[in-house]
């Protein structure tokens, strides 16, 4: 669970935000804020292929999340009503 969550992290960083931060940084900086802000260059395919390389990461992080929540479900005994408890 705790490796699915980080490696899921880890794809979703790596593949889609590196590529495109350093790029609008650089274009920002050479050209102008407006040009850095225009999705057009972000639509060229590959950053388009750059963003479906991160579903692997969000499905890897999903079922680590899914996996959490029923480890912290069963880990926690459930609420009973109160008169219950006093018997």
């Amino acid at each position: 669970m705790f490796w699915r969550l980080n490696i899921g992290l880890m794809v979703m960083l790596v593949f889609p935000l590196q590529p495109q931060g350093p790029w609008q940084t650089w274009v920002g900086c050479s050209d102008q804020y407006a040009a850095a802000r225009d999705l057009a260059p972000l639509h060229r395919p590959l950053m388009e292929a750059l963003v479906w390389a991160r579903v692997p990461g969000d499905v890897m992080f999903g079922v680590g999340m899914v996996v959490l929540v029923l480890f912290v479900w069963r880990a926690f005994p459930h609420h009973h009503h109160p008169d219950q408890l006093r018997q």
